[in-house]
């Protein structure tokens, strides 16, 4: 049974958008260590792409408790609050 999904996030395309937007540059998602951005970009995953943990771990080849740590919300509401603005993330 497959659970379905509300949206897909186009990996690339969110990475180009907060290079842009936050002048953060990387690579690929795997690199980041700005943990603001590492904490915006699980977020996203989380509630707007509906990854879960685990999931989201694969990603960044974090284990579910850094992950889990790395949840914040409040964190980086405001830069959140700013993607709802800006762009929609395909979802």
């Amino acid at each position: 049974r497959e659970k379905k999904r509300k949206g897909s996030v186009n990996i690339k395309e969110l990475e180009e958008y907060i290079m842009k937007k936050y002048k953060v540059n990387f690579s690929n998602l795997r690199k980041i260590r700005n943990y603001l951005i590492l904490r915006v970009v699980i977020v996203i995953l989380h509630d707007r792409v509906h990854l879960t943990f685990p999931e989201i771990g694969k990603i960044f080849r974090l284990n579910y408790r850094s992950i889990s740590y790395h949840y914040n919300k409040e964190d980086c509401q405001f830069i959140l609050d700013k993607f709802d603005k800006n762009w929609s993330f395909g979802v």
